[in-house]
């Protein structure tokens, strides 16, 4: 039995050894080049592995240091065999001074470095050499540093410029930053606080993301004609401008206006005229969401072809909905949500129902259930009962895209409204090559009320013989 268990034992030496031979078999730049996916404290861990091993993290041309103390980095840093540097990714929650981070930045600039990732927790001032490198073509900034308005900016390679929490002088600090990129494709914005103006203008640009956070009312300008992808999300902007898009073939855009003081004709304009310099996309995804207030009269005259449109998401009212259908005559699948400050407001009224139902179920007295009961269908009723009886008006004529193209429908957070049964009653009827629908319904719905709804709908005419319809309970 210890004969059997030693010679398993050596088996598995020899595989081990087998196996560390293979690798140390490899080339140093194939093993350099498998090192530089490491993290470089991971990395200089191998260097006990043998004698060919104890040198050669210091010729891997990336650095990556994930909270290292000061001490570690610039030892690193002084071993280091190779005088050039592609990668260098910095995340450091350890207070450093200027001059720290000026002469980290500096050994990696000097070194050719092409891709600059560095991520603080805590805000301090970037080096002015940062926006002079000749060889960067990828950096990233995060939650560290203020972009200056004024001073040398000169890019020339970077392609990718990632800035997540990062403070501006002054609203000319991004034009200006901007403009000494000459070659910039991807430009993403995260979490911008502290600007008024957002004005982002490049010949270049292909792929832009931003988010403007809501403390206050902005202006967003665009002037990006190469942009093939644009992500948007947007709250309190009073205005947003863009110039030609003819390039875009993809877009997600987010508008979050919650301003009650705002003037809805102007807001209205504003919204459909940026909706227009969308025409060009074959995927959208476009949420109105609270912004239900478009003024109809400026909706019906809205004309704006998406004629190579194919994919929509889209979450507004349905008066906003049979527009679209009316402008994008090649549209295949349709992904729709109806969000109104209506039914936010009913959605949590119904919740808070639920929850003092559950409770007082448990007391014997039977009136007072039945009394708040009454209460809350009153209140309901008489507060809403304008925007539940609001329908929208189907096309005179049926919209092209149901005649020939829609295949895939999909409806959320449906409740039973009489005037989305019938646009879903319009859909199903017209739609000539529709394959199939499904109905996602409100899980505050009552267990009568839903069968009701779900039998209606299942007895709808159906336009397309093939069509499948599938009802789905939403999930929280």
């Amino acid at each position: 039995m210890e004969k059997k268990t030693e010679q398993q034992s050596r088996k598995r030496r020899n595989r081990s050894h087998v196996g560390m031979d293979r690798l140390s078999s490899l080339p140093d730049r194939v093993l350099r080049h498998i090192l530089s996916f490491l993290p470089t404290k991971s990395s200089v861990r191998t260097s006990i592995l043998g004698q060919r091993w104890r040198h050669l993290w210091a010729y891997v041309p990336n650095l990556d240091f994930d909270n290292e103390n000061q001490e570690t980095i610039n030892r690193v840093m002084l071993l280091r065999k190779v005088q050039t540097l592609h990668t260098f990714l910095l995340y450091h929650k350890i207070n450093c001074t200027p001059y720290q981070l000026d002469t980290w930045v500096t050994f990696a600039i000097v070194r050719n470095v092409q891709k600059l990732h560095l991520y603080f927790r805590y805000q301090i001032a970037l080096p002015r050499c940062l926006f002079t490198c000749e060889t960067l073509v990828n950096l990233t900034l995060d939650s560290c540093g203020v972009v200056p308005a004024s001073g040398p900016v000169c890019l020339p390679r970077l392609k990718t410029l990632h800035l997540s929490f990062v403070q501006f002088e002054a609203d000319e600090s991004l034009p200006h930053l901007i403009s000494g990129c000459p070659v910039l494709e991807e430009l993403v914005m995260e979490f911008l606080l502290d600007m008024v103006l957002c004005c982002i203008s490049s010949p270049t640009i292909k792929f832009l993301v931003f988010n403007l956070v809501a403390d206050g009312r902005k202006r967003v300008e665009l002037n990006t004609p190469a942009l093939g992808f644009l992500e948007m999300s947007d709250s309190f902007s009073e205005h947003i401008e863009s110039g030609a898009l003819n390039s875009l073939f993809g877009a997600d855009i987010e508008l979050h206006n919650y301003d009650k003081e705002r003037d809805d004709v102007l807001h209205s304009q504003t919204v459909l005229e940026f909706a227009g310099r969308l025409c060009n996309v074959e995927r959208l995804k476009l949420h109105l969401a609270y912004d239900t207030s478009i003024v109809d009269s400026l909706l019906s005259a809205w004309t704006v072809s998406f004629r190579n449109l194919t994919e929509l998401e889209l979450m507004a009212d349905y008066c906003f909905l049979l527009k679209m259908l009316e402008n994008a005559d090649n549209l295949q699948v349709l992904t729709f949500t109806e969000v109104c400050s209506c039914n936010i407001e009913c959605f949590h009224l119904s919740f808070f129902y639920y929850v003092v139902f559950t409770v007082l179920r448990f007391v014997v007295v039977v009136v007072v259930v039945v009394v708040v009961v009454v209460v809350v269908v009153v209140i309901v009723t008489c507060q809403y009962s304008d925007e539940i009886e609001r329908a929208a008006e189907p096309p005179q004529q049926v919209p092209t895209c149901l005649l020939s193209r829609l295949k895939m429908v999909e409806f959320g957070c449906i409740v039973g409204h009489a005037y989305e049964l019938e646009v879903i009653r319009y859909i199903l009827r017209y739609s000539k090559v529709l394959e199939r629908v499904k109905i996602v319904y409100d899980f505050c719905i009552g267990s009568e009320e839903k069968i009701n709804m779900l039998q209606e709908i299942s007895l709808f005419r159906r336009g397309s013989t093939t069509c499948e319809v599938a009802f789905v309970r939403y999930a929280v």
